[in-house]
């Protein structure tokens, strides 16, 4: 966990390299911003391609993955909740 740096390295690959429209690509990328003008344009974009997504929506239904993919998605929901994504 708390490895910012590096997932903003290969989301950002991801995204310019390889499928500029990734969108959930573009959602981690939010959340992994720890300043929050950027991580608010990063959700920008990411609300542009996925208008309808949720934290709700986001991710896959409680119970299912490891507890340690548990724990880690609910720390992204909260971030990405701080920044505005919407329940």
């Amino acid at each position: 966990m708390d490895r910012n740096d590096e997932a903003l390295r290969w989301l950002t690959r991801l995204i310019t390299a390889v499928v500029p429209t990734t969108c959930r690509a573009n959602g981690l990328l939010a959340a992994a911003y720890e300043r929050h003008e950027e991580a608010s344009t990063a959700l920008a974009k990411f609300r542009e391609l996925r208008p309808t997504t949720a934290q709700r929506n986001m991710f896959t239904p409680p119970g299912v993955g490891s507890p340690d993919y548990q724990e880690a998605k609910e720390k992204l929901k909260l971030t990405l909740g701080q920044i505005g994504l919407p329940e």
